[in-house]
């Protein structure tokens, strides 16, 4: 829930979305994931000079990956015919970038909003790069151009402030819940930073300093009620067959030290995944075989008092 408004006089870019600077060729490639993000821009029609770096309203470069969920961005102007998004494209063909991050998936934005960029309101305004469109425009992507209905933008100190969805509003159910595979993350089903509540109030400088419509409205975020597992679970691993990484899930009713262990099908060990305590509820475990050839492998999850076994196949 990351909440970001522009100034009208030195707003730059939404975001800039960096890689390595120098060797750009080093890795682990940078890939971050945000979820739920509301981007306001310097507002469409400022009329100021705006002053900043770039004119982009989201930049990915220097071989930056990452992924965008559930968010809404827009109220941007920027510098004149400042496009929406704009992903780096070095020509040299012994270059890596930001498009090769993009057409090798590390680079996604999915089921987010867009709506009022200065430099138009069509797909070809918002985003000119054709491989761009092609990948991330409406459609499999769930990228949408679309008003969110946001109850009030304001950049003084007049309480006109208030960035949730108005009641009824499409960007309160359109949250894409299938996008949060990683605990971490708490499920909701709005698009942007907010639902219902406004969670800024009482403790951020928007609400301290007059930004915010602080009337009556409650501050806590809505979270769902979440069961916890009442016994150990080793579940299958996704995908199955995999190529070359897959992950691992499984539950626990308590935090505990476990062991989670791949063997190949002769019973050799080949990783030690897990081996210390981990918390309770659902556990996912990340295993890349890049480095071990095509067969059945067995995963084994042991504690004090359990141990269960599941098996996988690595295709390559």
């Amino acid at each position: 829930f990351w909440f970001v408004i522009q100034n009208t006089d030195a707003a730059g870019r939404l975001a800039e979305m960096d890689g390595a600077i120098g060797d750009e060729q080093g890795q682990p490639y940078t890939r971050p994931v945000i979820m739920n993000a509301t981007y306001l821009g310097d507002g469409k029609n400022n009329p100021n000079q705006v002053e900043g770096d770039g004119s982009q309203g989201l930049i990915f470069r220097d071989n930056s990956g990452g992924t965008y969920g559930n968010s809404i961005f827009g109220d941007f102007k920027g510098q004149p015919g400042a496009p929406a998004l704009t992903i780096e494209d070095v020509e040299s063909e012994a270059s890596q970038d930001s498009r090769k991050r993009l057409e090798a998936g590390d680079l996604k934005l999915v089921n987010n909003f867009w709506f009022d960029f200065a430099i138009g309101e069509t797909l070809a305004d918002l985003i000119p790069q054709q491989f761009v469109r092609d990948l991330l425009g409406p459609g499999g992507s769930g990228n949408q151009i679309i008003n969110p209905a946001l109850r009030g933008i304001s950049r003084v100190t007049d309480g006109g402030l208030d960035p949730r969805p108005l009641p009824g509003a499409f960007a309160l159910t359109a949250g894409d819940r299938s996008l949060f595979t990683d605990p971490w993350f708490t499920p909701v089903d709005h698009v942007g930073a907010f639902g219902s509540n406004n969670w800024m109030i009482g403790w951020t400088a928007l609400s301290q300093l007059g930004y915010l419509n602080n009337d009556n409205i409650p501050t806590d975020i809505e979270e769902p009620a979440i069961e916890m597992p009442r016994s150990v679970a080793l579940l299958q691993n996704y995908p199955n067959p995999f190529n070359p990484s897959t992950q691992i899930r499984f539950e626990l009713p308590s935090n505990q030290p476990v062991t989670l262990r791949v063997y190949d099908i002769t019973g050799r060990l080949v990783s030690t995944l897990v081996n210390g305590v981990r918390p309770a509820g659902v556990n996912i475990v990340s295993f890349d075989a890049s480095n071990l050839a095509s067969g059945v492998y067995v995963y084994r999850l042991e504690g004090a008092d359990f141990a269960q076994t599941r098996s996988m196949t690595l295709i390559k």
